[in-house]
């Protein structure tokens, strides 16, 4: 650090390094010296020039209360406030207020976590709880973003002191009732602000009493809305961003208190679907809309429409991998696999050109002489994107989805044009898969990746959550990083079982004049390959938590992939008792152990995630199954005569009842343009009695919703239909 200090002193150069930027790498080498009081004289002397920079009276808080506490820090702050203070602004400096805030708040926390010998007081809180009402007061109607300033401030409060509830509750509606005309964008920001605070102290309190007292109606924020829309449209002086219009974050607000209603929850949805269309309307480029009704949208199981909304988003480059999360599972959840499988290509091919261009500007960089510019190129490749959950989930979306490509044919397979599938195009396919798995880039790469081992703390999780921010009084759930690294893991081992299992059967022989045929060492390889799989999955289902009803279809398919190795090749070391009806035995015995859960209770999401993420590899493996069967003369129509045909029967049984009841499910969706029609007039006749809706609006939204559930329906029933006709060859009547 000292040697930094003087090379910098000696830099007298502003091309390279302008007097601030010195200043700041001055004040970062102090620090790292722990000489607290040195880099508070020079972010000192850096808040005269740039008072506005929140980050310096962060830096000089922390360095401050470091050197003596509190009430030192105290004083350091007030001083430098009390000299810098301009009356001259005609705007004032939101930092100036903002750290009085991060002051008191500082106090609570040190004595929160024993830093300070003391104990939080109500002085303590109620200090913070003036800052924020001066704040609010102060930049409420100026500053459209002083509720994203304060909103860790009113938690922090709230949660350390009750009392306080009220108080800000009050303090709130009185300014939203003093603002409530919204005669101009002052009073519309305050208006705004406002309802925000309310909002955020209800959650936090959680008291039913408050909400019923404090929490305005929904209709007013509309009611307002409209008239703010006299205001005209944004113009470059306004302190709105330009694809916003002034009062668009009322219905984000209206829309939020729809669905926190304990009301219809179709109703809610289709109101709120309504208010967030209108609103489009009339700001057709704010993005926080579209995002509010993608979520809306894939609620009502209207995936299309929510497909659309992100399309409109525009997401390029850098935002595919920090935003494409709030349509991933929504796609799997609609049936739109063809959609999901765009979305992840992109994915894959701006992670491609983000490495090779990471090559390209390090080269040039360290050309220049900036080798710290190279470093900071490689170090973001290395720890963010490599590593990145999006990139991996992007691979496991592909290869989830491979065999529901879904074309415009008359009739619809499973694994048309790609997946393993147990056709005679497996073993092309699987080449292609294997020569493929190296590529970092490209979705077979799962196949080397998932381990039943994989640390999740190796990944990078760069998803964007503050696009997510607007809502407050529903807080959005995202999948953890556990979560997702779970769901990847889970589609590369099934792939891995799926791969093996392929090569068994092109290498398996059926027995001959009554014995089995002797296995060659290539298939022994095979299922040795095949059995390292089972274990590796075996032990991703002891750790893993799984849904309800996946771990036994996984088990299921372990069964099944041991019956295929155990009849390929026979028991590993039992060769002299090896005989064809030991193998038999084995396969009826594993099957006879397989339990499939009869499960009725069925959502249309959970249907179209549960068909590519574990319904089609089981019925695949059972498919390759029952053909390596057939080759040893245990075929379908032996299921009365041969108790391992039985035992395949029983179980293909069993798994068509499982796609049955998905079927009735997702029977409850429109079919023909008559049901659609239907189910629109029964969506309008909800809404019927709501004037604060508009009605052409209402009856746009409900065609909407009923024309995407009918297309979620035509991609995916055809398979299912698919999937219970091949499960009904399994019954062959006895004669």
């Amino acid at each position: 650090c000292t040697e930094i200090l003087e090379t910098l002193s000696n830099i007298n150069d502003d091309s390279l390094l302008t007097t601030q930027q010195k200043c700041e790498l001055v004040a970062m080498a102090y620090e790292r010296q722990k000489e607290w009081e040195s880099a508070q004289l020079v972010y000192q002397k850096l808040l005269q020039e740039h008072p506005e920079q929140w980050i310096y009276w962060k830096r000089l808080l922390e360095n401050a209360f470091r050197q003596d506490g509190f009430k030192y820090a105290s004083e350091i702050i007030h001083t430098l406030l009390n000299i810098i203070k301009d009356e001259s602004r005609k705007h004032p400096v939101r930092a100036h207020h903002l750290i009085l805030c991060e002051l008191a708040a500082v106090q609570i926390r040190a004595l929160d976590n024993g830093e300070d010998d003391n104990v939080i007081v109500e002085d303590d809180t109620e200090t913070l709880e003036r800052a924020i009402v001066d704040y609010g007061n102060t930049l409420g109607p100026r500053a459209s973003c002083a509720y994203s300033d304060l909103a860790k401030y009113i938690e922090l409060l709230a949660t350390k002191n009750a009392s306080s509830h009220e108080t800000l509750l009050e303090w709130a509606n009185r300014m939203l009732v003093e603002n409530q005309s919204a005669a101009d964008r002052s009073m519309l920001r305050s208006y705004v602000f406002a309802i925000q605070v309310i909002y955020k102290v209800v959650t936090m309190s959680k008291d039913e009493k408050a909400i019923e007292k404090w929490l305005p109606a929904w209709e007013d924020l509309v009611f307002v809305w409209r008239n703010s829309q006299k205001m005209g449209t944004a113009t470059a002086g306004d302190d709105v961003q330009k694809e916003n219009q002034p009062g668009d974050e009322l219905i984000l607000l209206a829309v939020q208190n729809v669905l926190f209603r304990n009301d219809n929850e179709i109703c809610q949805l289709l109101s709120a679907a309504a208010l967030l269309e209108e609103a489009l309307q009339y700001s057709p480029y704010n993005a926080y809309l579209k995002i509010a009704g993608i979520d809306v949208y894939a609620r009502l199981n209207a995936t299309r429409r929510a497909w659309e909304l992100f399309q409109d988003l525009s997401i390029k480059h850098i935002q595919l991998d920090s935003c494409s999360y709030i349509i991933f599972s929504k796609l799997l959840n609609g049936g739109m696999y063809n959609e999901a499988i765009q979305v992840a290509k992109e994915v894959l091919k701006f992670h491609n050109s983000t490495a090779r261009n990471t090559g390209d500007f390090t080269g040039q960089a360290m050309e220049q002489g900036t080798l710290s510019k190279a470093n900071e190129f490689l170090e973001f490749q290395r720890d963010r994107m490599d590593p990145s959950l999006t990139l991996l989930e992007a691979k496991g979306r592909i290869m989830d989805c491979a065999p529901l490509l879904f074309l415009q044919a008359k009739t619809q397979a499973i694994g048309m044009q790609h997946g393993i599938v147990g056709e005679e195009t497996d073993l092309e396919r699987l080449v292609d898969m294997v020569r493929e798995a190296h590529n970092t880039f490209g979705a077979p790469n799962i196949l080397t990746l998932a381990t039943a081992k994989v640390d999740p703390c190796f990944f990078s999780d760069n998803r964007d959550d503050s696009i997510l921010s607007y809502q407050i009084l529903n807080k959005p759930t995202l999948l953890s990083k556990e979560e997702l690294v779970q769901d990847f893991v889970r589609c590369g081992l099934l792939h891995r079982l799926l791969v093996p299992i392929v090569l068994c059967l092109d290498m398996s022989k059926g027995p001959k004049k009554g014995k089995v045929t002797k296995a060659s060492d290539l298939l022994k390889k095979g299922c040795a390959s095949l059995l390292h799989a089972i274990d590796e999955t075996v032990l991703y289902i002891d750790n893993a938590k799984l849904p309800l009803g996946s771990k036994e279809f996984m088990e299921g398919m372990l069964s099944l992939c041991r019956v295929v190795a155990f009849v390929s090749a026979g028991m590993p070391g039992s060769e002299e008792q090896d005989s064809l009806a030991s193998r038999e035995q084995f396969a009826t015995n594993q099957l006879e152990s397989i339990v499939i859960p009869e499960s009725t209770d069925w959502s249309v999401p959970e249907v179209c995630r549960f068909l590519p993420c574990l319904l089609v590899p089981y019925f695949v493996i059972l498919r390759m199954t029952a053909n390596l069967f057939a080759s040893y003369g245990w075929g379908k129509r032996k299921c009365h005569t041969r108790a391992s045909a039985g035992a395949m029967a029983k179980v293909a049984s069993k798994l068509k009842a499982t796609v049955e009841a998905m079927c009735i499910e997702l029977n409850c969706l429109p079919e023909s343009d008559d049901d659609c029609t239907s189910k629109k007039n029964e969506y309008i006749s909800l809404l019927a009695d709501n004037e604060c809706l508009n009605k052409e609006t209402v009856e746009n939204v409900c065609s909407s919703v009923t024309s995407s559930q009918q297309l979620t329906k035509q991609r995916v029933m055809p398979f299912l239909d698919a999937i219970v006709i091949e499960l009904s060859s399994f019954e062959v009547e006895e004669s």
